[in-house]
C-alpha cells in the first residue's frame, strides 16, 4: 500500500514539470471554448502557475500529508475558480472528469512510483475528486451566490458540511467588488435567473469590499458628521433594497441578505491587541448599516437575515480575521480565506437544514395530547401550548393545510380552551385508528404527495412507524425545541405566502369535501348530480390583479399541467400584455361558494394557428369536466380567430391527469407530444350541461 506522505513528496519533487501539465489540461483553447470559461481568457502561463497552480498544488499535498479536511475544502474550492462553475451539476461534472483525467495521468507520468502502486495511486486521487465529479440529485438545493470574496470563503466549507448532513448543495457565484473594479450588473443576474432554476440567492453587499460606496464611507466616516454618515447609509440601503426589488421581479426563491461584520479590520486594529476593533466612527457605520438592513429584511418577502455581525463579535473579531491556511501554502495566490467564512457557514446550516427538509411542505398533520398542550385532554385539565398553537395558525394562513391526527374521541377536544380552532384544520383525524393509516388516508383525501407532508408527533413509536411505512414523509419530534424553530422559519420559504388564494386555502379544501359527500349522498344520474352542485364558470382574459394567482398556479400546479412550463411574473406579465400572446383564466363557484381562479391557459397566436403552451387547472376544480367546457370555448372561432390550434401535452410523472385532454376533446394526435384541431374540420366540442357560464 502507498504511503501518502511519500506521494507527497514525489509530486512536490516534480511540482514544476505538474503544474507545466496542469496548465496545458486545464486552460488551452478548446478547454475554455468547450466550456464557455469566458474569465479564464488572457491570462499568461507565469500568472497562472504562481497565482493558481502553485497554491492549489500545495493545499493537495497539505491535505495527503496531515488529512486535514481544510485542506481538502479549500483544494476542492480552488478547482472551482476557473472552472464553469455557474455551469449545472452535469456539465460541471463533465468538465472536471476531462480535467482530472489527464491531471491525474500527468501526476502518474511524473512519480517515481511502482507500476502495481499505480493503480492504487489513480484511485485514491480519483476518490479525493468525488465532491467535483459526482452530480447531485434532483432534490438538491441550487443557492445562488452574489457577493466578494466572501461567498468563496463560504463556498469553501458550506458545500462539505452540508454533504455530512446528507444535503446536496450546488453554490454558485457572481462576483461584484470594488477592489477588483466590478459593479453589480442586473442584467447579467436577470438573465441568469431566467435561464436557471435557483431554490436560494445570498447577497454579501458589504463585506469585504463588494460596493464601492460602502468601501469609500469606511474610509472616509472619521472626517463626516453623523448627519453626514446617516444621508451616504441611506444611500447603500437604497442600492440594497433596489436590488431586492428587481431580483424579486424575476425569482420567488429564498433570499438570505447578509448585514456586515464591519470586517477587514484595519493593518494595527488587527494585531494590536489593546487597540477596539473598531474607530468610534467606523462602528456608527457598521451598527447604522445593519439596523437599516434588519428592517429591510423583516420588511422583504420570504428573506432571512445572515447576521454577519453576531458571528463575529461572537467568536471575535480578530478570530474571524485569522488566516485559515498558512503563509507556506497560499503565498503568492489569490486566496485569503479567513476564518469567517467558516462560522458563516455553520450560520448557513441552521438555515439550509430545515429549508432542504421543509421547502416541499403542504400540510401539517399534527398530533395533540402531550404535543399542542402538556397531558391527556380527555383526563382533565392541560397546559396549552400556545405558541406552538399560534405558530401552527400563522402557517395555517400563509396556505400550509393543517390535519388532525390523534388518538382520541373528537367529543374530548376542548375548543373553546384553544387557541387553534375545529374549522383552521382542513381534515380531522381524530380516531383509534393507527397513525399511519389516518395518515394515509388523509394523504389519498387530500390528493397531495406524501413528500410534502410533515408529521409532528411527541411518541417516537409512532414517528418510527409513519417513517418506516411512509418514507417520504418529514416526520418531526414535537418534543424537540428544533422542530419548532424550523418551522417558524417555513413562513420564508417559497411555499408560503401571504396571498387572498392561500389564506383562504383551507377554506375551500373544506368546501371540497363539502362537495364530496353532498355527491356521494345522492343516488342520480351523473347529469343530475353534477347539475345539484349548481356550478358557474366564468372565462375571461387576464387582467393585472389576476397575476399573482395566475404565477401561484403555473408554479404550484403539476398534476393538470400539460406542459410544466413554469414562468416568472415578469414573463407571465410581458406575456398578458403581448399581441403574441393570450393569456385566459377560469373562475369557479356553486352553491357551497367560490373557489376563485382555478384555471389558466397560455396560447402562443402563430399567423394561422394558436398554440396551447400551457393549460392549467388547479386540482380542486378537476372531476366537473371544467377543462372540456374550456376548450369548448377556446375552440370558437370569436375567441380565437385561428383556423388551427395546437395542443402541447409534455408528460412526466405527475400530469397523469390531463393525459386524455385532447384526445377525448376531438383533437387530432400528431405525435405523443403534440395534437390539432382544425376549426371547418374536426368535431365541434359539445359544451357541458351542468355548467353554467357567468358574464
Amino acid at each position: 500500500m502507498f504511503n501518502r506522505n511519500e506521494l507527497a513528496d514525489k509530486i512536490e519533487s516534480n511540482i514544476n514539470i505538474i503544474m507545466s501539465d496542469w496548465f496545458d489540461n486545464q486552460f488551452s483553447d478548446e478547454v475554455i471554448s468547450r466550456w464557455g470559461i469566458q474569465w479564464a481568457t488572457n491570462l499568461t502561463r507565469d500568472h497562472v502557475i504562481s497565482a493558481f497552480l502553485t497554491p492549489l498544488i500545495r493545499l493537495m499535498l497539505a491535505y495527503l500529508r496531515t488529512d486535514k479536511e481544510v485542506y481538502l475544502y479549500g483544494y476542492l474550492n480552488e478547482r472551482l475558480r476557473y472552472a464553469p462553475h455557474r455551469q449545472s451539476p452535469v456539465i460541471r461534472s463533465e468538465y472536471f472528469k476531462y480535467v482530472l483525467e489527464k491531471d491525474i495521468q500527468s501526476v502518474l507520468a511524473n512519480i517515481d512510483i511502482q507500476n502495481d502502486q499505480k493503480k492504487e495511486v489513480a484511485l485514491a486521487l480519483i476518490q479525493l475528486h468525488d465532491f467535483l465529479t459526482e452530480i447531485s440529485d434532483e432534490n438538491s438545493i441550487c443557492m445562488f451566490a452574489l457577493g466578494d470574496c466572501l461567498m468563496t470563503e463560504v463556498r469553501e466549507f458550506l458545500p462539505q458540511m452540508c454533504r455530512q448532513d446528507h444535503i446536496n448543495l450546488d453554490m454558485r457565484c457572481i462576483y461584484f467588488s470594488a477592489s477588483i473594479d466590478r459593479s453589480i450588473d442586473l442584467d447579467e443576474i436577470a438573465h441568469y435567473l431566467k435561464e436557471n432554476k435557483i431554490d436560494v440567492i445570498t447577497m454579501s453587499f458589504l463585506s469585504y469590499d463588494a460596493l464601492p460606496i460602502y468601501s469609500m464611507l469606511l474610509r472616509e466616516c472619521k472626517a463626516l458628521s453623523k448627519s453626514e454618515i446617516d444621508e451616504r447609509l441611506d444611500m447603500i440601503i437604497h442600492i440594497i433594497m433596489d436590488t431586492l426589488y428587481n431580483l424579486r421581479q424575476y425569482t420567488e426563491a429564498t433570499f438570505l441578505l447578509h448585514n456586515t461584520s464591519g470586517l477587514p479590520l484595519g493593518r494595527y486594529r488587527k494585531r494590536i491587541p489593546f487597540l477596539p476593533a473598531y474607530s468610534s466612527a467606523k462602528r456608527y457605520v457598521v451598527e447604522g448599516i445593519n439596523e437599516r438592513i434588519k428592517k429591510l429584511a423583516n420588511s422583504t418577502q420570504n428573506t432571512i437575515l445572515i447576521d454577519e455581525y453576531a458571528v463575529a463579535n461572537s467568536e471575535g473579531l480578530r478570530k474571524c480575521s485569522k488566516a485559515v491556511y498558512p503563509d507556506n501554502i497560499i503565498k503568492g495566490g489569490m486566496l485569503h480565506t479567513a476564518y469567517l467564512g467558516y462560522y458563516l457557514s455553520m450560520q448557513y446550516q441552521n438555515i439550509l437544514q430545515p429549508f432542504n427538509l421543509l421547502r416541499k411542505c403542504k400540510a401539517i398533520m399534527v398530533d395533540f395530547d402531550n404535543t399542542l398542550w402538556e397531558g391527556v385532554m380527555a383526563d382533565g385539565k392541560v397546559k396549552h401550548y400556545n405558541a406552538k398553537q399560534n405558530q401552527l395558525k400563522n402557517l395555517k394562513d400563509m396556505g400550509i393545510l393543517l390535519v388532525s391526527v390523534s388518538k382520541n374521541t373528537i367529543d374530548n377536544i376542548r375548543w373553546d380552551e384553544m387557541v387553534l380552532q375545529e374549522d383552521d384544520f382542513v381534515l380531522h383525524k381524530i380516531n383509534w385508528d393507527m397513525k399511519v393509516n389516518s395518515i394515509s388516508s388523509a394523504i389519498s383525501e387530500l390528493n397531495i404527495g406524501v413528500d410534502s407532508i410533515v408529521f409532528i408527533d411527541d411518541n417516537p413509536v409512532e414517528l418510527d412507524m409513519v417513517k418506516q411505512e411512509l418514507n417520504d414523509i418529514v416526520v418531526l419530534d414535537a418534543t424537540n425545541d428544533k422542530t419548532w424553530s424550523m418551522l417558524e422559519m417555513i413562513a420564508d420559504f417559497p411555499n408560503t405566502k401571504e396571498t387572498e388564494e392561500s389564506r383562504n386555502r383551507t377554506k375551500m379544501y373544506r368546501e371540497s369535501f363539502d362537495r364530496d359527500q353532498a355527491i356521494s349522498s345522492k343516488k342520480h344520474d351523473y347529469q343530475k348530480l353534477m347539475s345539484s352542485l349548481e356550478l358557474k364558470v366564468g372565462f375571461r382574459q387576464a387582467q393585472d390583479s389576476d397575476l399573482e394567482r395566475i404565477y401561484e398556479l403555473v408554479n404550484r400546479t403539476n398534476q393538470f399541467n400539460t406542459t410544466t412550463i413554469r414562468y416568472t411574473k415578469n414573463e407571465l406579465n410581458s406575456m398578458m400584455k403581448s399581441d403574441t400572446h393570450k393569456v385566459s383564466i377560469a373562475t369557479l363557484s356553486d352553491k357551497f361558494g367560490s373557489l376563485g381562479v382555478v384555471l389558466v391557459v397560455i396560447i402562443d397566436l402563430k399567423q394561422t394557428e394558436a398554440v396551447l403552451s400551457s393549460f392549467i387547472m388547479s386540482c380542486r376544480a378537476m372531476g366537473f369536466a371544467i377543462e372540456n367546457q374550456i376548450l369548448h370555448l377556446i375552440t370558437k372561432r370569436d375567441y380565437l380567430d385561428r383556423d388551427r390550434l395546437i395542443g402541447i401535452y409534455s408528460p412526466t410523472d405527475r400530469n397523469t391527469p390531463c393525459a386524455m385532454l385532447y384526445s377525448n376533446n376531438n383533437f387530432t394526435k400528431v405525435n405523443n407530444n403534440e395534437w390539432f384541431y382544425e376549426i371547418d374540420k374536426n368535431e365541434p366540442i359539445n359544451e357541458i350541461g351542468w355548467i353554467s357560464m357567468q358574464s
